[in-house]
């Protein structure tokens, strides 16, 4: 992973300081990870940012399935998406972060999904 890289794409679009923890922490995580366990779950309202972390982690061999907002992920989780770990903003509409939490945590078939925050 060319951490680098990655930046300074990161700041060269607007809102993008929290970006920086999501990768770091996927290919950390994703070093353990083969197949069809490189599968995350991005939720992320933000349509620049969302696409910003798909290519940069799409390159470096994740698949991803994104979600706009907490609800519209538990709906996909709920449908059998069995990501390897979800990739989750805390601010968004209809359902933020810290809603979907308590949703997943409290759902014995999706706690145990890792999330980074």
């Amino acid at each position: 992973m060319d951490t680098r890289r990655f930046v300074q794409q990161a700041f060269a679009r607007r809102g993008v300081l929290t970006l920086i923890a999501f990768p770091v922490a996927c290919y950390q995580f994703g070093l353990a990870m083969d197949g069809d366990r490189r599968l995350l779950l991005l939720v992320e309202d933000d349509l620049e940012v969302a696409e910003t972390l798909d290519d940069f982690l799409t390159d470096d061999g994740f698949r991803i399935v994104k979600a706009r907002n907490g609800r519209e992920a538990l709906e996909q989780l709920r449908g059998g998406l069995r990501p390897s770990a979800i990739l989750l903003d805390l601010v968004m509409p209809e359902m933020d972060g810290w809603q979907f939490r308590r949703e997943q945590v409290a759902d014995a078939d999706l706690r145990s999904i890792a999330t980074i925050i």
